[in-house]
């Protein structure tokens, strides 16, 4: 698919008016990239599937569905906007060759669109990490769990959720 194909699928399915489907049985079962589009609010994340690219849309599905993504900005959404909202579609289809690099270029592809969809950006995506390596925001929530965890008397103010966007100006300032 090129990428004029996959601005008309994020551009076509940003609103819908009836329960659409949600594109996880047209993804063919071959390694690739996907994407989970979150049609409502625009969000999106970048995976890949080194295997089958539809057996790990269903897992993801079946996450959905049960109100429990292993993503926790996702699973808030699906409570807010319900799992109708979400879309899956091939961004990359990757066969499988007698090269031993393959898996390494697949990895390359799902960072390359993890960057061009901007997954990696909780202000529009889901991913925590890119290439392996975990976003500032990703940094910073799991810096502050051990904090949690660590000392006894400290906790949230009342209404923070630890999942709430973290603007990226503060980011910066947050010494790692």
């Amino acid at each position: 698919m090129s990428w004029r194909q996959n601005k008309y699928v994020l551009e076509r399915h940003q609103t819908f008016d009836a329960p659409p489907q949600d594109g996880v049985d047209q993804i063919p079962e071959v390694p690739g990239v996907y994407c989970i589009l979150n049609r409502v609010s625009g969000h999106r994340y970048v995976g890949c599937a080194v295997e089958d690219m539809q057996a790990r849309a269903r897992s993801h599905r079946a996450g959905l569905r049960s109100g429990k993504p292993s993503n926790k900005l996702m699973r808030k959404h699906v409570a807010v906007y319900g799992v109708d909202a979400f879309f899956f579609f091939v961004l990359q289809a990757h066969p499988h060759s007698d090269e031993g690099l393959w898996k390494y270029q697949l990895e390359q592809h799902e960072l390359w669109w993890t960057i061009q969809l901007a997954a990696h950006d909780e202000r529009c995506g889901y991913n925590s990490e890119a290439g392996h390596i975990r976003t500032p925001a990703a940094r910073f929530r799991e810096a502050e769990r051990r904090k949690l965890g660590t000392f006894g008397p400290y906790q949230l103010l009342p209404g923070v959720d630890l999942h709430d966007p973290i603007h990226h100006l503060l980011l910066k300032t947050w010494v790692q």
